[in-house]
C-alpha cells in the first residue's frame, strides 16, 4: 500500500511539473498553452543560440513592439534589426544571453490570447561572469497562419532588489 501511494505522489509531481521548463515557469492556476508556450521556448533558444532571424520570426508580420523609452514599432521588418543589433553587440564581446519567463496570468480564447508575466535576462561575458535583470511584460499572442506568433509585445524592467 505504500509503493502505490508513493507512487501515486510521484506521478502527481510529474504532472505539475509538465509544462514548466527552465525557459517557462507557469505561475499556480496558469493554464499551459501548447502553442504560446513553443513561441516561449523558441524565443529563449533564440536568445542562447543569439539568433535574430528565429526571434522575428515569433512575431506576426504587423506586430507591435513596445520598447521602453523608444517610439512603437510596428512591423516585424522593423523589430528583428533591433534583436538583431543587441544579438551582434553581445556576439563581438563573446558574450551569452539567457533568457527565461514566468507567467502569472493568461487568458486565450480562440485565435487570441495574452499573457502578462516576468523575464529574466542573464548576459555571461567572456570570463563567465553573469550579469541578471528582471522585468515586467505584457504580450498579445495570435494564431498567424496555423502558428502562434506575438501581435504586440510590451515590457519594461522591474525595480532592483535592495
Amino acid at each position: 500500500m505504500n509503493k502505490l501511494f508513493f507512487l501515486f505522489v510521484l506521478l502527481s509531481c510529474c504532472g505539475l511539473a509538465l509544462g514548466q521548463s527552465k525557459d517557462l515557469t507557469l505561475d499556480p492556476g496558469v493554464k499551459a498553452h501548447a502553442g504560446i508556450d513553443a513561441v516561449y521556448a523558441k524565443f529563449s533558444r533564440a536568445y542562447r543560440e543569439l539568433d535574430h532571424e528565429l526571434v522575428g520570426g515569433l512575431y506576426s508580420p504587423n506586430a507591435s513592439y513596445l520598447v521602453p523609452d523608444q517610439n512603437i514599432l510596428i512591423g516585424r521588418d522593423k523589430i528583428t534589426p533591433t534583436f538583431k543589433s543587441f544579438f551582434d553587440q553581445v556576439r563581438s564581446q563573446n558574450g551569452k544571453l539567457e533568457i527565461n519567463f514566468r507567467i502569472v496570468q493568461r487568458r486565450v480564447a480562440g485565435d487570441l490570447g495574452y499573457d502578462v508575466g516576468v523575464y529574466t535576462l542573464s548576459q555571461i561575458d567572456s570570463a563567465g561572469k553573469k550579469g541578471t535583470g528582471q522585468g515586467k511584460f505584457v504580450v498579445v499572442a495570435i494564431k498567424d497562419g496555423g502558428q502562434w506568433r506575438f501581435q504586440v509585445d510590451g515590457y519594461s524592467d522591474l525595480p532592483k532588489p535592495e
